[in-house]
């Protein structure tokens, strides 16, 4: 496996882009105790276990992984940092979802990567070879998806749809970057995993819907909080599916050789589509909420809040849906 920077290391600088428990009395006085001073996180793993069971298993899962594997007579170590708490600053109740489901999609990123290493060394592999782990939730198990050849993210910036651009997400995975994000060393393999962190941290947000609504303070910062970031589902998905499809758009016409090997990949392609059929599945959810998060806006006082979505995002919702696109998708989930 090649050395590389791993992603969750380089998320640690970029935290703040974000993602049976105690009873409720005591999880809100262990909420509300803390609020000022350092984060509960007694508290906020039981919140965690109770409302959200898969985030919970990824942040377990994790936490329980060896750090040393052994292939043939080789013996690989990966380093171990960036817990679940290191992405929270306090317990206050207006952060408690931001900082919860931000730390769930960190540490999928540590998941991801310790796993390429994991199923590897279950599977008895003689020699460790360019992969990562993959994880959708629900009745899914990780699998492993196989390295083959990529270009960084950034190079699709000259095809790229220029009405598409204007979103922060763009600027940080695609162009212009930096050389130490994933997207840019691991191509279109970064961005599925960006895209199935993101995919993790909004299935925590509507995981918590309930503690919002019956649980949390009453109050106008909790619910314009959770509104925002509720409404931030729907960005990351259309956006990063747009990158992916967008970069083996870029590949067939000017990377052929890259484009071959992508789609000839089986295991890319199953974990694209096993990513897009989950994501499907969470945006039916988010919908089905939508207008029981929108009503609460008058009793928590922000009825007359705006909330805008990235200005790119018509573009990106069009973009999605025209020929080069949607044939895209339908060839990866044809297959060669």
């Amino acid at each position: 496996m090649k050395r590389r920077i791993p992603r969750w290391v380089m998320l640690l600088l970029f935290s703040s882009l974000g993602c049976g428990g105690a009873s409720s009395g005591g999880t809100h006085r262990g909420v509300e105790e803390r609020a000022a001073g350092e984060p509960d996180m007694a508290a906020m793993r039981a919140l965690l276990e109770r409302y959200s069971p898969t985030g919970m298993w990824i942040v377990r899962t994790y936490e329980a992984m060896p750090t040393t594997f052994v292939f043939g007579k080789t013996t690989s170590t990966v380093s171990s940092s960036g817990d679940f708490a290191s992405y929270f600053d306090s317990s206050a109740p207006e952060r408690v979802v931001d900082d919860i489901s931000t730390g769930v999609h960190e540490v999928y990123h540590a998941l991801s990567f310790r796993l390429g290493y994991q199923l590897q060394a279950e599977a008895k592999a003689t020699e460790l070879v360019d992969a990562e782990g993959h994880y959708v939730g629900g009745n899914a198990s990780p699998t492993l998806v196989r390295y083959t050849a990529v270009f960084p993210a950034r190079e699709m910036d000259a095809t790229f749809p220029a009405d598409a651009r204007a979103t922060f997400r763009y600027s940080t995975y695609v162009s212009p970057s930096t050389e130490r994000q994933g997207t840019q060393q691991d191509g279109v393999f970064g961005l599925l995993d960006e895209w199935t962190a993101y995919l993790h941290g909004g299935r925590t947000v509507v995981d918590f819907w309930p503690w919002v609504r019956d649980e949390a303070p009453r109050t106008r910062e909790v619910y314009v909080k959770y509104r925002s970031r509720f409404q931030g589902i729907w960005e990351s998905h259309g956006e990063f599916k747009l990158f992916i499809l967008h970069y083996l758009v870029h590949a067939r016409e000017r990377r052929p050789d890259v484009y071959r090997g992508l789609m000839s990949n089986e295991s890319f392609r199953r974990a694209f589509i096993a990513a897009d059929d989950a994501w499907t599945a969470l945006l039916a959810s988010a919908a089905a909420l939508e207008p029981s998060v929108v009503a609460l806006a008058a009793d928590r006082g922000a009825g007359n809040t705006t909330f805008h979505r990235d200005d790119a995002f018509p573009a990106v919702q069009a973009r999605l849906a025209s020929e080069p696109y949607w044939a895209m998708l339908a060839e990866l989930r044809r297959g060669p």
